[in-house]
């Protein structure tokens, strides 16, 4: 029995893994000779190239296993159907369900490694690749200098808009400051043709300060030269948000990024899309198991090439569908949350449903 097992589960591995590793060298390749012309543009050294190609396969390696796993499932249990080695198996008393379940417990194993992986290792060897391309190949040195309509929450609430800011003048240019009391109500308003970054905290210059009341509106303003402003301490680089590649960011890093963003006044939207997209795509692979092993084991007169393209179809799908959950899940269609779970929530419905139809059909025969 356990040698049977074990047949069954290295034979899926292995065809996993070549499958897997097929894929992601037909995208590279594919990507390589899209972008030929370009790296030949850039004066790119092909040594920058490779490691530019060969730090994006983890990534890839995990985007394509859930669909190398369903491929090598559903060619390997429809060939043994084909070849009546499920029929010689069943006949020695064994039940065909012990070897699937063995596979399923098998991806849900797989399952948990992968979550580990993208969490912690894959955005490390995103970043790299992106900085081999941006200073190897692109020759960019210098990070994004401008970004226009900054606004964020300071302490005590103290709300600051800008029209835009300079990271390299270290300036917030046309600064706004509004400061309300406990109950909400506005009690100040300073507005300043810029501010500079001292190192510690902002200096604002030619500040135009209003004092508010409640019952009498405006009662006092005036112009002051300069406002050094001890509670506006968060640096040039922290506001400049196109600096942040959440792609390239570990779970720790999304969460410390996320409850800064929280603490600013910003959308964390995109950042826990992230978060979710990390945690639960490997799921997948337990799904499209399911699936891979529901078609096989009922699958006799089809073709290799049929359940090749099938598994790609399907694959694909899948993917597709992953992805725009998670575009309504950035733009804020949908919750984070949900924009990642529905999607596997979709094809696991499907994949039942595949079951309790090709158990029926197979009833009729």
């Amino acid at each position: 029995m356990k040698i049977l097992q074990r047949y069954y589960l290295n034979t899926i591995i292995k065809l996993s893994f070549l499958f897997t590793l097929i894929v992601v060298f037909l995208y590279v390749i594919t990507d390589l000779f899209n972008n030929l012309s370009y790296y030949i543009n850039k004066h790119a050294q092909w040594f920058d190239v490779f490691k530019f190609y060969s730090l994006q396969i983890p990534a890839l390696f995990i985007m394509f296993f859930s669909l190398g796993l369903l491929t090598s499932i559903y060619f390997s249990l429809a060939h043994r159907e084909k070849w009546n080695e499920n029929t010689a198996v069943k006949s020695l008393g064994i039940k065909l369900s012990s070897l699937t379940n063995m596979v399923l417990y098998m991806c849900i194993f797989l399952t948990l490694i992968l979550v580990f992986l993208n969490l912690y290792f894959v955005p490390r060897f995103n970043r790299l690749s992106d900085k081999i391309k941006s200073e190897k190949i692109d020759h960019i040195v210098s990070r994004h200098r401008y970004e226009r309509d900054i606004y964020f929450i300071g302490s005590n609430n103290i709300l600051y808009a800008a029209r835009y800011i300079d990271t390299k003048m270290n300036k917030l240019f046309t600064l706004t400051i509004l400061k309300s009391d406990s109950t909400g109500t506005l009690v100040e308003r300073d507005d300043c043709d810029y501010a500079q970054w001292t190192g510690k905290y902002w200096e604002l210059f030619n500040v135009r300060r209003r004092m508010f009341s409640k019952k009498e509106g405006v009662f006092k303003y005036y112009d002051l030269n300069s406002v050094k402003d001890s509670t506006l301490n968060i640096p040039p680089n922290k506001l400049i948000t196109k600096n942040i590649t959440i792609n390239n960011m570990t779970i720790n890093e999304l969460l410390a990024y996320a409850n800064y963003m929280n603490s600013i006044g910003q959308t964390t939207k995109k950042i826990y899309t992230q978060i979710y997209y990390l945690l639960f795509y490997p799921v997948s692979v337990m799904i499209l198991a399911f699936l891979g092993i529901t078609l096989g084991v009922r699958s006799k007169g089809t073709s290799n090439l049929f359940e090749f393209g099938l598994s790609l179809l399907i694959g694909f799908f899948y993917w597709g569908t992953l992805q725009s959950f998670r575009a309504l899940g950035n733009a804020g269609g949908l919750s984070p949350l949900l924009a990642n779970l529905f999607p596997h929530l979709i094809f696991f419905i499907v994949a039942l449903f595949t079951t309790i139809f090709l158990k029926s059909f197979g009833n009729q025969r």
